[in-house]
């Protein structure tokens, strides 16, 4: 089954309050980083997905290996998917089917995130 990825912006805290209740919703209100914590983990898959290699990505993301592995095991929980799995050749990683399809909609939600910044 595809996943679905929806991002809304929320004009007032009332809005962000029912959007948090909405049965698998990613948005939670308390704590307040808890949307950040999505959204950065979000842009990590969009890296892995685009690099196939944790090391290449978390050089990309400023980060280090361990640490993204450790989102990509978030990730993982998430979205009841295995996302990349380890290449046959031993070097890289492969994604899955459910990662495949997440890969366009997660790229057009970011760019439409990092495009507001813009204007």
């Amino acid at each position: 089954m595809p996943q679905t990825i929806t991002l809304r912006y929320a004009r007032s805290r009332s809005d962000l309050y029912s959007m948090s209740n909405e049965e698998g919703g990613l948005v939670e209100t308390t704590p307040m980083n808890a949307k950040r914590i999505v959204l950065n983990l979000l842009v990590s898959l969009e890296a892995l997905l685009r690099d196939a290699n944790v090391s290449h990505a978390a050089a990309r993301l400023n980060s280090s290996q361990p640490a993204l592995s450790a989102q990509l095991r978030k990730l993982r929980d998430m979205f009841d998917d295995p996302l990349l799995v380890p290449a046959d050749s031993g070097r890289g990683m492969v994604p899955t089917a459910g990662a495949i399809e997440l890969a366009a909609p997660l790229h057009d939600a970011l760019h439409t995130l990092r495009s507001l910044g813009e204007s």
